[in-house]
């Protein structure tokens, strides 16, 4: 009898997975069911309140969007005169940029690839990075081929655009747009192409002395504290 039941789940499980859309997803959902790794979910509110407007639950997947989309205009940031980003940058940084050379990525460089955390989320492509890792030798030559034609011929694959933004609620009341973050989960190969990237970016500034000495946020070695004790 427990010989029949075992076959029988096997089969219900496999089916569970072959008509699913997203396979990958399925798996891991089926993994977590059987060995209880579930996490107890938050109460989804029924309603979304956005502006003082109520959204029913049909609506809340493009009331989400548009909350994401707009949420730079609801800032009501204004830019006086020729106070805009670019003005600024010319005003205080005069000089002519060098130009950055195109540098040929190497295969040695995808190695980079075993440097992302061991997460089990992902994007759209329903890779994660742990399952890069598993196939990294299998997939050097071609992500190598990949991202050199990007860099030289100056287009970015249109898939890699793909990202899934996941509402993550942040306060008590579940019910208002306002306090939801957006969760951007990128496709794992546009992580590898965005490191290779920074890289050239990174040492084109950094031989041009193109930075400014009172940025210490997001370089190496530096952090709050150099700018505090500078101060």
């Amino acid at each position: 009898m427990g010989r029949v039941v075992r076959e029988a789940k096997k089969l219900y499980y496999h089916e569970l997975i072959a008509n699913s859309e997203n396979k990958v997803k399925m798996t891991w959902k089926i993994i977590k069911y059987l060995t209880g790794n579930i996490q107890n979910s938050q109460h989804v509110s029924p309603t979304f309140t956005v502006d003082g407007i109520e959204q029913l639950p049909k609506q809340a997947t493009e009331a989400f969007n548009n909350s994401f989309l707009n949420i730079t205009e609801n800032l009501n940031i204004h830019f006086a005169g020729d106070n805009n980003p670019i003005s600024l940058l010319k005003k205080y940084y005069p000089f002519e940029f060098t130009p950055i050379q195109i540098v040929p990525i190497t295969e040695g460089e995808i190695g980079i690839i075993s440097s992302l955390k061991s997460k089990h989320s992902y994007g759209y492509d329903g890779i994660s990075n742990k399952i890069l890792n598993y196939v990294e030798i299998k997939l050097v030559s071609l992500l190598f081929f990949i991202f050199n034609k990007s860099i030289t011929m100056g287009v970015f694959p249109e898939r890699l655009k793909y990202v899934v933004v996941i509402p993550l609620h942040k306060e008590d009341d579940v019910s208002n747009m306002a306090i939801y973050r957006q969760i951007s989960l990128l496709p794992v190969f546009l992580k590898v192409f965005e490191k290779v990237t920074y890289c050239r970016l990174n040492q084109h500034l950094q031989n041009n002395n193109i930075l400014a000495t009172e940025q210490y946020r997001f370089r190496k070695a530096l952090s709050n504290e150099h700018a505090i004790s500078h101060l």
